[in-house]
């Protein structure tokens, strides 16, 4: 899909850009046989789009965020908000994209991996369910995020 959107320009990736795509209800993802909201709740990861002629870098980077109501609902969060889960699982895979955007590509625990502990995983794993809020002082909206 992203390397489609690429293809036909409707996209333009650059070196900072991060495309976080939001699955609806009713609509999961799975990794090989693990499955999201058992498994793992989200990922991130790297298109390798090099070959893409009117590409003007090597890699697209990405994030799956599945739906946190319906089946999901607290699997993936401490609260019985699907959205402020959302948004907690949406600074985790931020997080660990900044940190490790090519992570896909690599191939053990050096570049272009920033930042993993072995043995624990990604900077946004030691912080699992490990969450916070932040609150908008103009608006007092308060959002829910991952420590890190």
């Amino acid at each position: 899909m992203l390397r489609d959107l690429v293809v036909s320009e409707q996209i333009s990736p650059t070196e900072s850009t991060y495309y976080p795509i939001y699955l609806p209800q009713g609509v999961n993802a799975s990794l090989g046989s693990a499955v999201a909201c058992v498994d793992f709740c989200g990922y991130h990861g790297t298109i390798d789009i090099s070959d893409i002629p009117t590409a003007k870098i090597k890699y697209l980077y990405y994030a799956i965020i599945p739906d946190q109501s319906g089946w999901c609902m607290g699997g993936c969060g401490e609260s019985l908000d699907p959205f402020h889960n959302i948004c907690g699982l949406s600074t985790h895979e931020f997080a660990e994209a900044v940190t490790n955007p090519a992570i896909s590509v690599a191939t053990g625990l050096a570049p272009p991996v920033g930042w993993y502990a072995a043995g624990f995983g990604e900077i946004g794993d030691l912080c699992t369910m490990m969450e916070g809020e932040l609150t908008d002082p103009i608006t007092n909206t308060t959002w829910t995020v991952d420590k890190l």
